[in-house]
């Protein structure tokens, strides 16, 4: 086993165990998960990797383009354990998360995947030359009201708004 893979299972050991190896200059100290957060751990951007083993603590920084950073926030707490912090800047879109980088790479996974452009609403204006506008809205909301969504897809909803005068 070579020198750096046994530095891994060194950094899985200590994960389990909740500690976490922390550089301090020239050595390595070994601390207690929850205090690793606000010590000297690498701090990664957008595209960067980590070196080091995927057992190290580290701080991420992820750019959001279409979703909304506090609600991203709320949908990972749940899956980070106690000792992980998950900040949310709405102003600039982004998350800041510390974590295992084990961790986070899966958090990163589902940010990818929730992180797509909305299905934002839509407005069209239909102008009406020989019937009535009323007429046709209640025809087009029937036909919107009769169809249910099928299981597993959001309920589309279609607003209709007559507009005689026009």
């Amino acid at each position: 086993i070579s020198e750096e893979d046994a530095y891994r299972v060194f950094e899985s050991v200590l994960e389990v165990h909740g500690f976490a190896a922390v550089p301090s200059g020239s050595v390595i100290k070994i601390v207690p998960s929850v205090v690793a957060r606000s010590k000297n751990i690498a701090t990664l951007r957008e595209g960067e990797m980590s070196f080091g083993g995927d057992d190290r603590v580290v701080t991420q920084i992820i750019s959001l383009k279409h979703a909304n950073a506090e609600e991203v926030k709320n949908l990972l707490t749940p899956l980070v354990s106690k000792t992980s912090v998950i900040i949310s800047h709405a102003g600039s879109g982004m998350l800041i998360l510390t974590d295992f980088q084990s961790n986070i790479s899966r958090l990163v996974e589902i940010i990818r995947t929730v992180d797509v452009p909305s299905d934002g609403e839509e407005m069209l204006i239909i102008p009406l030359h020989r019937t009535s506008a009323e007429s046709v809205s209640k025809a087009i909301s029937q036909l919107f009201t009769a169809a249910p969504a099928q299981k597993g897809q959001r309920p589309e909803v279609v607003k209709v708004i007559p507009f005689e005068r026009t």
